[in-house]
């Protein structure tokens, strides 16, 4: 069985990131320019949103608020996502194009004792010894991080709205029409709705010539 050690939620763990958005040019990195900020700093959802060194212990505070789960995940492993999203406006500041940091257990809890809960792996390592070689097998648990990184970048282009706004006027003339349509055909009082919206217009120029004819 293998030890708990709850001096492991005082390890730290550094993530240093970047990211690239070619087609404005724009990189960015999520390690702050300020030295003595990282040396002081642990990440905090409220206070140090943007510190990229995260203590163990706060992690799992996030991911599983369970202690009892926490003393399992210590002791036989888990798997816990880190995503980290960069949402950046390029019409403002780039002091605003900063990451955003979520977290999330990706194994079964203990709890409902599914078969995926902890993780583990094994590894073996070999010698020889008087002329025989020999193996040991080792299970170790351990906590498994895997990081997703993400990233839109945006701004504004006035061609683009315009295209949209035309877009957005066809697309309601062309529901208009289509509904219109079912409207005058398809509903059961069709035909005097269709009587209603168009009435044939008598020609003008024939009810004159026949009022000359008669006055002849």
């Amino acid at each position: 069985m293998p030890t708990l050690s709850e001096e492991t939620l005082n390890f730290s763990l550094s993530i240093r990131n970047f990211i690239e958005f070619k087609r404005f040019k724009l990189r960015r990195t999520n390690i702050n320019t300020n030295i003595s900020y990282l040396r002081m700093c642990n990440y905090d959802p409220i206070k140090h949103k943007t510190c990229p060194i995260f203590r163990i212990g706060t992690i799992l505070d996030i991911v599983e608020p369970d202690p009892y789960e926490q003393i399992k995940m210590l002791k036989f492993g888990g798997i816990i996502l880190i995503n980290i999203d960069w949402m950046c406006n390029v019409d403002r500041s780039l002091d605003r194009c900063i990451p955003d940091y979520s977290f999330g257990r990706l194994d079964g809890r203990f709890r409902e004792e599914s078969f995926s809960s902890g993780y583990n792996f094994r590894f073996a390592s070999h010698w020889k010894h008087e002329n025989r070689s020999f193996r040991t097998l080792t299970k170790a648990f351990g906590l498994r991080f895997i990081v997703s990184v993400s990233g839109c970048a945006v701004r504004f282009n006035l061609i683009i709205l315009i295209l949209n706004i035309g877009l957005l006027i066809g697309a309601i003339c062309l529901i208009t029409y289509i509904f219109d349509n079912m409207g005058l055909y398809i509903y059961c009082h069709s035909a005097v709705d269709r009587s209603q919206k168009s009435k044939d217009v008598p020609d003008k120029s024939k009810s004159r010539n026949e009022q000359t004819r008669l006055t002849e």
